[in-house]
């Protein structure tokens, strides 16, 4: 029951912080959560930048749906994608609902390190000569 409270205390004061507090705020919250439970940080975290976090496991090279897009599968490659990439907290890449962080930004390496997997995923999730056209492209949006 603490736990919960707790967990909803943090949850209600993260919304209210600006972006340098809310870091700092994360920060506190992931010591208490080694410190005292493993689930707390995962719920701070969930709630500001998910959609930045790599699991160690994620492979660039790996081909996210099979078989790989061509002529004649557009409309079952894309839904296979889509579904894969919601799956992984990934989909605003290629929706552009969270456009390129500004260079001074502390997430700006994050970002640019997760856009990178997505157009890997992407391009390896193509056939051969239409991999030709996209592999040049540097944001997922644009490919």
């Amino acid at each position: 029951m603490s736990v919960l409270l707790v967990y909803i205390q943090i949850h209600t004061i993260c919304f209210d912080l600006n972006d340098k507090k809310k870091e700092i705020f994360i920060l506190i919250s992931f010591v208490f959560s080694l410190l005292f439970c493993s689930s707390l940080f995962y719920f701070v975290i969930q709630s500001t930048h998910i959609f930045l976090y790599l699991h160690p496991s994620e492979n660039p090279t790996a081909s996210l749906v099979s078989p790989v897009l061509d002529s004649n599968n557009y409309h079952s490659w894309t839904r296979s994608f889509v579904t894969t990439l919601n799956a992984k907290n990934k989909l605003e890449f290629i929706l552009d609902s969270r456009p390129c962080s500004p260079k001074d930004d502390p997430t700006f390496v994050t970002w640019s390190r997760c856009n990178n997997m997505v157009v890997s995923w992407l391009v390896h999730s193509v056939f051969v000569l239409i991999r030709q056209s996209v592999i040049w492209m540097h944001v997922a949006f644009d490919v």
